[in-house]
């Protein structure tokens, strides 16, 4: 065998490799399976618009972003990083249910009671007590929004919601206090 073939070989055996792996995930990628049931969520889609939701072929891509920016964030900025995330999930939630997504809609409410209650704990730790009345308000037009929507979910959905909505209220207690 010539000594370029036995030189460039095995680095275009590791990319080949590589670019299996990658199409692999690529298609893998496109359906959303819920990890309770093993039934598919959604389809990912390709779609161009401003926002880009969890239906979204590229929104895997997105979250790591979105965790190496709360990683890389100082402690106050992680705090309200964790917040607007929450915010950012509970208006996909509301637009995901407009498409007729339930079963997704649930999981990306969960996130975002998850980063809200995140960053109301890092907030009572992190923030100036002025910032913490600014979060607290929030936090109530958050609660509004996330009881308006309880209804949209099964039995079962509902108890899962209300558990974390209920350390929700907690967090935003211990805000006043």
């Amino acid at each position: 065998m010539p000594l370029f073939i036995r030189k460039t070989f095995p680095q275009f055996l590791f990319l080949l490799i590589g670019v299996v792996i990658m199409v692999i995930s690529f298609v893998s990628a496109n359906s959303i399976i819920s990890q309770s049931d093993s039934l598919p969520l959604a389809q990912r889609k390709m779609y161009l618009n401003k926002e880009i939701l969890p239906d979204h072929v590229f929104y895997p891509i997105f979250m790591v972003f979105d965790r190496v920016r709360l990683t890389t964030a100082s402690d106050s900025e992680k705090s309200r990083l964790q917040i607007s995330y929450g915010w950012q999930r509970l208006d996909a939630t509301k637009r995901l249910l407009d498409k007729g997504y339930q079963s997704l809609s649930f999981t990306t409410l969960t996130k975002a009671l998850k980063y809200q209650n995140a960053g109301l704990l890092s907030a009572k730790q992190q923030l100036s007590v002025e910032e913490q009345k600014a979060v607290f308000n929030q936090a109530k037009q958050f609660q509004i929004e996330v009881e308006a929507l309880v209804g949209s979910f099964t039995d079962q959905q509902q108890h899962e919601i209300n558990g974390l909505f209920a350390d929700q209220i907690h967090l935003t207690e211990l805000l006043l206090n």
